[in-house]
């Protein structure tokens, strides 16, 4: 009678919870509907009716490639940004040197005089383009030095933005097997309340225990459940932190795929 008393107890319990489950489900919905640029109406075709209360057994390889950090937007932002100030960096060198071009046309015939190469022309105009970066060069050099400055301090931060990565996916995978250990650890300890719920259930029948001790046993089963649910949750949630921080699945990219590109 008191264990069917203690189960009506938690199905209340749990009945009681699933209005603030179903309003974190909406919101979790809506968030992702923004990010797949549609509407919830969209995301409820996509997700299935029901997941499985067991968590994912797939184990996690021990190494990672490198080449994974680069599915993270924050490493592709930092790397494209980098290559456009290298390539700054040679635009304002090319403007360190003349700037020299050939205009009109050649040949021993023409109607329009005008449109002849004028080589006297050509020449005043090649020695004033030799000249601009000379009596310009300070400026030009400055703005060289200034675009390898640039230059520098994006090296700096696509370093800084790769160490924090390598660092968050260690971490992500720490708190992926430290939360395994916890959940075999419950797992276990329910196992042991379980039979000792079961032996004092036993007894009680036979005479050899009173009733307080199968209530006894039968709240800490309870609680060890209830630890192990969480636990349970917390190891889904810890897998996905490892997704999050390689910013993506962890399979090795294919080579004859194209390079992701940023977001």
């Amino acid at each position: 009678m008191q264990s069917a008393c203690n189960d009506s107890v938690r199905r209340r319990d749990a009945q009681a919870r699933l209005p603030q489950l179903d309003n974190g489900l909406a919101a979790a919905e809506a968030r992702l509907a923004v990010l797949l640029g549609g509407y919830r109406e969209d995301v409820a075709g996509i997700l299935p009716a029901a997941l499985s209360p067991t968590p994912v057994a797939e184990p996690v390889p021990p190494g990672f490639p490198a080449d994974l950090l680069l599915q993270r937007p924050d490493v592709q932002a930092a790397e494209r940004r980098l290559q456009a100030a290298g390539r700054d960096v040679e635009a304002r060198r090319a403007e360190l040197m003349p700037s020299l071009s050939f205009s009109g046309s050649i040949g021993l015939q023409s109607i329009d005089a005008t449109g002849l190469f004028n080589v006297q022309q050509w020449f005043g105009n090649l020695l004033a383009n030799l000249l601009v970066p000379v009596f310009d060069g300070d400026r030009l050099a400055a703005n060289v030095a200034l675009a390898h400055a640039r230059f520098d301090e994006l090296a700096a931060a696509y370093g800084r933005t790769v160490v924090t990565a390598v660092n968050e996916v260690e971490a992500a995978l720490a708190g992926l097997r430290n939360e395994a250990r916890h959940r075999a650890l419950l797992a276990a300890r329910r196992e042991e309340a379980q039979e000792t719920r079961d032996l004092r259930l036993r007894q009680y029948v036979s005479g050899l225990s009173g009733h307080a001790d199968v209530l006894d046993a039968s709240r800490t089963l309870l609680r060890v459940e209830s630890a192990l649910a969480g636990s349970e949750r917390d190891l889904a949630v810890a897998r996905l932190a490892v997704h999050r921080a390689l910013g993506g699945a962890w399979t090795a990219p294919d080579p004859a795929a194209p390079p992701p590109t940023a977001l």
